[in-house]
């Protein structure tokens, strides 16, 4: 068997064209560690234009001029997928005499044949293109665009390969998501330019004060800690900043390019109007323009009211004063509790629980009785049985709540004591008069304002502890207000463009947006179970207006 010429040996020999140009490796010098790796998975968080969806191309390429294997690309849209096919793609093979004479059938835009080895382009938007065909190679381009679970449907594609190779490109998103994600899972090799400091200066780590502008106009890059002015961006190296994972990861900002000038950078800078957009395809960095952030540590900490006492209900009498709402947010094998105290017009956090064990609605018929729970709104899916046998048992208390985006009303409650012909035809297991509709926008939003307007208050957190599973699944005791804080501080507004498909099945922008959360630091349960329960408490104080079936 012939042993494959390594990567960038091939690429020497191959004279390969970039946009009808032989490649100016003096010009990409911060491209060369990542063309020399021979990782069988690389994340590249990057920012545009700078060369990668080139690297992408070459390496996919090179595995199937080599060797002998199935390898995809998956990009987020059709429309996409024909033009990196046409415009990036044909140019490379077509101006390649080795890979032009392998070639072999009818050249397609989703199928390039190379003797034994195919090379697909696909859109991952559906279901057919990340399933039907077993892969050895994948790369996905513009990973931010894509949801996380059509990704990982499609990485099973090469889930019975003996090579299984991966390679992940994306410009950068939200803190915390995406491709910023596996980057933070990765070795983090981020590149320091040098400076007069001992270890060099990552330039887009002290944007906007590497860049220096002089009374004459002249414009420069230079470290702000030891005042070296930077002629050459790219001397410099590679370090990981995270070396002991196993994946392979990289970091390339603007300002290494030989292309983009230091006054460029500063004058987008200066006139942009999209902040996050400068930050995410110039620097190559998440960002999170303030405007956009749901709800902030300082604003939750603002909440703590001295003199609470956790799990102890405000009492006159010896009865708690007011009434008592809960908030249920179930998932397989867990549920996360919320429960307040409504007094009045003031609100307050009693409890906060997570459940971890077999039947976790046990625990809910429990608390109900023992915090004489008034109203509980309580997730729905996914174990609907257990939550409508939990909504039987206490009628008229519990009510189960669906998430709905498109509803037009934020809250729409559902009180039906005479059941519509179909419903009264179906079996009694599925008869649940008792549901609430909640528009996930909207609803989370209001809750999050209370939190804003310090409407809830919040017992001081030392102390409060449960031994619950961390994130990696350690068991051990953790402090239940950090776990609140840090899912009620994890969403972050984002506008979409809406979208239609025209007869080609192409996307079309409709010119309307729409609104929704994005999680940066996973699904956060306790933020779920704190809007059910407070819409619990609002179902108590009848000021909203309802919907009544």
């Amino acid at each position: 068997m012939t042993r494959p010429t390594p990567f960038l040996e091939w690429l020497m020999k191959s004279d390969f064209r970039v946009d009808g140009r032989p490649f100016d490796w003096n010009a990409h010098r911060y491209l060369l560690p990542i063309y020399e790796d021979d990782a069988d998975e690389v994340v590249l968080l990057k920012a545009a234009q700078i060369g990668a969806t080139i690297w992408l191309l070459l390496r996919l390429l090179w595995w199937v001029s080599e060797h002998t294997v199935k390898a995809g690309l998956y990009f987020p849209t059709k429309e996409g997928v024909e033009k990196l096919s046409k415009d990036r793609l044909g140019p490379l093979i077509e101006q390649n005499r080795s890979l032009r004479t392998r070639m072999q059938g009818d050249d397609t835009l989703s199928l390039k044949r190379f003797g034994k080895s195919s090379l697909y382009l696909q859109h991952i938007g559906g279901t057919a293109s990340k399933d039907s065909t077993p892969l050895d190679v994948l790369a996905f381009d513009e990973v931010r665009l894509v949801e996380s679970r059509d990704i990982a449907q499609a990485e099973e594609r090469v889930s019975h390969s003996t090579y299984q190779v991966k390679y992940y490109a994306s410009t950068a998103g939200l803190p915390n998501a995406d491709i910023h994600a596996r980057f933070l899972r990765s070795d983090q090799h981020t590149f320091h330019t040098r400076c007069g400091c001992p270890d060099g200066i990552v330039l887009s780590e002290v944007f906007p004060d590497c860049i220096a502008v002089t009374a004459s106009g002249d414009c420069y890059y230079h470290c702000p800690r030891c005042g070296h002015r930077i002629h050459d961006p790219q001397n410099g190296r590679f370090v990981p900043h995270n070396p002991g994972s196993a994946l392979r990861g990289y970091h390339i900002h603007q300002m290494l390019s030989r292309y983009i000038s230091p006054r460029r950078i500063w004058q987008t800078f200066q006139e942009t109007e999209n902040r996050q957009e400068f930050f995410n395809a110039k620097l190559g960095v998440p960002f999170v323009d303030p405007k956009n952030i749901g709800l902030t540590p300082d604003e939750l900490d603002a909440c703590i009211s001295p003199g609470l006492d956790w799990n102890r209900a405000t009492t006159r009498d010896g009865q708690p004063e007011g009434r008592m709402c809960m908030g249920v947010d179930q998932m397989a094998g867990f549920n996360y509790l919320v429960v307040l105290q409504q007094t009045g017009t003031a609100r307050r956090l009693v409890r906060l629980e997570v459940i971890e064990e077999d039947e976790p609605f046990r625990r809910c018929h429990e608390l109900m009785v023992s915090e004489r729970i008034d109203v509980c709104v309580c997730d729905a899916m996914p174990n609907f049985n257990e939550a409508a046998n939990f909504a039987r048992a206490f009628p008229r208390k519990v009510f189960l709540a669906w998430w709905t985006p498109a509803a037009k009303n934020m809250v729409e409650w559902s009180d039906r004591r005479r059941q519509a012909v179909p419903l009264r035809r179906a079996s009694t297991l599925t008869k649940i008069p008792w549901s609430v509709v909640l528009n996930k926008y909207s609803a989370m939003e209001f809750a999050l304002r209370q939190f804003q307007d310090r409407r809830i208050a919040i017992p001081p957190p030392d102390g409060y502890l449960q031994v619950i599973r961390d994130r990696r699944g350690a068991l051990g005791p953790q402090n239940l207000y950090e776990h609140l804080r840090d899912h009620l501080t994890s969403v972050v507004r984002q506008r979409r463009e809406r979208t239609a498909l025209n007869d080609d099945g192409k996307r079309l922008h409709t010119g309307e947006y729409s609104y929704e959360w994005v999680y940066t630091r996973g699904d956060p349960h306790f933020l779920d179970a704190a809007t059910y329960a407070v819409f619990a408490a609002e179902r108590l104080a009848r000021r909203m207006a309802f919907v009544l079936t």
